[in-house]
């Protein structure tokens, strides 16, 4: 009886201090000054993210350099595996990192991945042959990987008002990866000279992340070395870090102290981890299902094959289009533009709903693909190879007469690039964290991003053949048919998911109607 007494007691005064911290809530509004600390942490956490971004793009400088110096001998089965071979290794890393960040914890693990980064960056600035390249570009691929250490991290230390918005920056961040390889290359920087240039920022990252609080997270929940009066006091600091305001900290810290001991409740009932059985359950196998035929549509409709080959796609577009247009300066456009979106994306992602957005981003991709695609045909000297080097030979008439039609082409490119950057390329990446419910996201979110990547690494691999053995005009109508269809599989596969909850998702996918 006096053991229901006190658990009733317990009761009221647990209700009581939660009705006296959303009077602390209602009454203390957090300004922007307020949120600083946490935009702050972010923002060196994701420098991190900057690396995935930079190994993307870097490919299309690296090969195309090459092709021009011949300082190292390369073929199209290489160059291919130059390009494709760090996605295909990204999986290793990326279904290791839960392992890492759970034992070591999320920051450790920032600091850790900064020294790989480096390595791989020194080994491909000294790179003598393909085989240290192939090197550096598989310990690269793996340690991109683990920059998904930065996205937990973030939704971590984040508030409810901020979470949203910080996390859409990851894809601002990788845009700005892309960008600054274009930039560098632009002022015709040797790609040695660049790997240089990363390695130092791999390095100054460490210092970078050094400086924030571990997540407080997983100090509670997975500290394991220290005693729960200890690990209470370091969450304590690092609210204290997060957030200025003293009587928000609290709020905060008590929030998670309760949620903490609800999951501890609820988690006796989640035992089951068995792989094979879950993946029958159709909130686990239809989601799996929809993702990977719109990672392989996302991948067919060329977005990624322009970020990594972009420069040995306007190289076979003819020399008339090269002397005409400053292909340097057409490079940091497509990197502007990816960047530029993807900050406009952040933003309507947070009001527009995603199959909207979607059919948007690939509609527009179809469209201007098939005009790209019947402006390419009448682009004389096209070739189809991936080492075409920078003929200058071409006369002033030559270059008169097509002028126009070439900064026609250049425009459609362009346009092509900014509809991809506003939907295909980002969303498919959040549906991740919102088709699986919370108990199936961290397996099977990892095995979807692992196939994700192995998709891309295929079609990475498989381009160059391609481009030897059609003319790029009918690669480009492959990309507008297959962005056509893929609006098509949207419509009727899609669920939308904006503006609903976790359960209301996984209930669609069990064939339960809203009432």
């Amino acid at each position: 009886m006096a053991t229901e007494d006190n658990r009733l007691v317990e009761q009221i005064n647990t209700v009581e201090i939660i009705k006296d911290e959303n009077k602390i809530k209602s009454k203390t509004k957090e300004t922007v000054i307020d949120l600083l600390p946490q935009l702050i942490a972010s923002c060196l956490m994701y420098f991190l993210v900057i690396q995935a971004g930079i190994s993307m793009s870097f490919s299309s400088v690296l090969i195309t350099q090459i092709a021009d110096n011949g300082e190292i001998e390369l073929n199209t089965n290489s160059a291919s595996i130059i390009a494709s071979i760090w996605s295909l290794s990204l999986p290793l890393g990326a279904l290791s990192s839960g392992f890492l960040m759970d034992g070591f914890g999320r920051r450790k693990t920032g600091l850790f991945i900064c020294f790989p980064f480096t390595i791989s960056w020194l080994i491909m600035s000294f790179a003598e042959n393909v085989t240290m390249i192939y090197v550096a570009r598989i310990i690269s691929g793996i340690t991109a990987g683990l920059t998904t250490c930065s996205v937990v991290y973030v939704a971590e230390i984040s508030s409810k008002t901020t979470r949203s918005g910080l996390l859409c920056m990851n894809s601002v961040w990788v845009s700005f990866g892309i960008f600054l390889t274009y930039f560098l290359n632009y002022f015709n920087l040797h790609w040695r000279t660049i790997g240089y240039v990363y390695a130092l920022m791999s390095s100054l990252c460490f210092l970078a992340i050094f400086v924030v609080p571990e997540s407080p997270q997983w100090l509670l929940v997975f500290n394991k070395k220290e005693n729960d009066e200890r690990k209470r006091d370091q969450v304590k600091s690092t609210f204290s870090w997060l957030y200025r305001k003293q009587q928000i900290s609290e709020v905060h810290y008590n929030d998670l102290i309760r949620s903490n001991e609800i999951r501890v409740v609820e988690a006796v009932d989640e035992n089951d981890t068995n792989w094979l059985r879950n993946i029958k359950r159709p909130q686990v196998y239809k989601p799996f299902t929809i993702l990977f035929f719109l990672f392989l549509l996302q991948q067919l409709s060329g977005g990624y094959v322009l970020i990594f080959y972009t420069l040995n796609i306007f190289r076979n577009l003819g020399a008339k289009f090269l002397n005409s247009i400053d292909e340097r300066m057409a490079l940091v456009l497509v990197g502007s533009i990816r960047l530029v979106m993807a900050i406009i994306a952040a933003a309507l992602a947070q009001k527009c709903n995603r199959k909207i957005l979607l059919y948007i981003s690939t509609m527009g991709m179809g469209i201007f693909a098939f005009i790209a695609s019947s402006q390419m045909l009448n682009v004389e000297d096209s070739a189809h190879s991936l080492f075409l080097r920078h003929d200058n030979n071409v006369t002033s008439d030559s270059l008169s007469s097509s002028s126009a039609s070439n900064y026609i082409l250049l425009l459609c490119v362009l346009s092509y690039m900014l509809f991809a950057s506003v939907g295909i390329l980002i969303i498919p990446w959040t549906l991740i964290s919102e088709l699986y419910s919370i108990k199936y996201k961290a397996t099977f979110g990892g095995t979807s991003v692992a196939v994700a990547y192995i998709l891309m690494s295929i079609v990475l691999k498989i381009f160059p053949f391609a481009l030897e053995t059609f003319s790029i005009s009918i690669i480009f109508a492959i990309f507008g048919g297959v962005s056509l269809t893929t609006a098509i599989f949207i419509y009727f596969y899609l669920p939308e998911t904006h503006r609903k909850t976790f359960a209301e998702i996984e209930q669609s996918f069990m064939g339960v109607k809203d009432n």
